[in-house]
């Protein structure tokens, strides 16, 4: 890609989201942070450790105090700071100004220490940045790029020998759907930046919601947000670039650039009929033929490592405040939103919480122990599989063996086998109102393709 494309795909991306920071939260309000505790970078070192180089009996600590948010947006700062000890330093990267601007505001807190912030490219950040990094976060980003190769392989060179990373790329496979509206969405010539055209676009959406249940259902299971929060309908369906890979070429690429896979989040429970993929990544072909199939509609959530060693220090008096600071909270809601652990009682919830505390912070008792007896089976795995269980704090080997087989049958493909047809509903009869306004004089053979990506969008995964 030249040097003026990618020029220009940056360009629009920082326009985007300098217009719409990403996720738009209202800045007064109050953040259950301890659901971020899948991007902390002490739960990437623990699995590092117990999982991607066994079970040993002391988990690596990190000797690089760096930490790098790359994509950072608005809100991840604030919760990835509360999740760091104070020690850690934060490097906040991200192309719109605005973004960084609310995550300032966010992170500005007497007891926070200063973090950085560069409004930049990741790639020409990165580059031009002699830091060496422990663990980076990106959560999102990697697909948004212009040239994501040259991204992780910048990341490669940043990441210091041992340490980790987090990723989250979009599982293109599942978003057919969006790709077809979104097409639509062009034909029909809405511009985002304008109010009437991101009404106009809700209320395509609508229409469709109740002419065509496949779509209907899709845009339910993404919550009202969807079409209340401006920044979410549009990075969804507006967005300049995407990058549409599947998981094998992402892989190929970290590989390259000196990173192992260590484990996989199964946010939604579509691979319990797997061993446990956060403690056995699975093989990225398997996982894509899962996704092209229908069997798998969450994105791709994983952990890396680059190789090398990292001595392990004592817990320091700034972990052991993060204890007691977490001790505070409740658990995360996710934890128990399963058929198989929403039973569980709120003092055994708790306990289980304070258990997880002490192991990721290095202080206090952390083995689950009697606790084990006090949970069902099935609820231990998909602790287990959520990452609220970490392997050393199973003390018997036989049972955290048995607690990394599948959990249950085969999933359920997500998509559709029928669609509604919308000849004479309010749908077609909205895009021709629509395509009545656009000074076109090809309207009929435009609105004829889009009449048939909406059609597609309801059979596509």
């Amino acid at each position: 890609m030249s040097f003026s494309a990618n020029l220009a795909i940056t360009s629009a991306v920082t326009r985007l989201y300098q217009a719409f920071p990403y996720p738009a939260y209202p800045l007064w309000a109050r953040l259950r942070w301890q659901e971020g505790y899948l991007g902390a970078s002490l739960f990437a070192s623990h699995l590092r450790a117990e999982v991607g180089l066994g079970v040993s009996d002391t988990p690596l600590g990190c000797d690089q105090r760096e930490i790098l948010v790359a994509g950072s947006g608005e809100v991840a700062p604030y919760i990835l700071r509360c999740w760091e000890p104070f020690d850690r330093h934060l490097t906040l990267v991200d192309v719109a100004r605005r973004s960084l601007n609310r995550a300032r505001w966010r992170l500005f807190r007497p007891w926070f220490p200063p973090s950085r912030f560069l409004c930049v490219d990741l790639e020409a950040g990165l580059n031009r940045d002699a830091t060496l990094y422990g663990h980076a976060d990106a959560f999102g980003v990697l697909h948004h790029i212009a040239a994501p190769d040259r991204a992780i392989s910048a990341l490669g060179q940043r990441v210091a020998p041992g340490g980790t990373l987090r990723v989250m790329v979009y599982n293109h496979w599942a978003r057919s759907w969006i790709h077809h509206l979104s097409r639509a969405f062009q034909l029909l010539e809405l511009d985002p930046y304008l109010l009437q055209d991101r009404h106009a676009a809700r209320a395509l959406l609508q229409h469709l919601a109740a002419d065509a249940p496949p779509i209907g259902a899709k845009l339910r299971a993404m919550g009202p947000a969807m079409l209340a929060n401006d920044a979410r309908l549009v990075d969804t369906f507006f967005h300049p670039r995407e990058v549409r890979l599947p998981l094998t070429k992402w892989m190929a690429w970290f590989r390259e650039a000196g990173f192992t896979p260590l484990g996989l989040f199964d946010r939604y429970g579509e691979l319990d009929h797997w061993q446990n993929p956060l403690w056995h990544m699975p093989d990225a072909a398997a996982l894509d033929r899962q996704a092209q199939s229908g069997h798998f509609a969450g994105n791709w959530e994983f952990w890396l490592a680059k190789e090398g060693s990292q001595s392990s220090g004592p817990a320091n008096v700034k972990q052991a405040w993060l204890r007691r600071r977490l001790r505070l909270l409740s658990p995360p809601l996710g934890w128990f939103s399963f058929a198989e652990t929403e039973t569980i009682q709120m003092p055994l919830r708790q306990r289980l919480w304070s258990c997880y505390v002490n192991h990721l912070t290095h202080c206090g008792p952390s083995q689950l122990g009697h606790l084990t007896r006090l949970v069902t089976f099935r609820a231990l795995q998909r602790l287990v599989r959520l990452g609220a269980v970490l392997p050393l704090q199973i003390e018997d080997a036989a049972l955290r063996s048995a607690l990394a087989q599948p959990l249950a049958g085969g999933s359920e493909p997500h998509f559709w086998d029928h669609s509604a047809k919308l000849g004479g509903s309010a749908t077609e009869q909205w895009v021709r109102e629509r395509m009545a306004t656009l000074p076109r004089a090809d309207r009929g053979t435009v609105e004829s393709c889009v009449m048939a990506r909406l059609e597609r969008a309801q059979t596509a995964t």
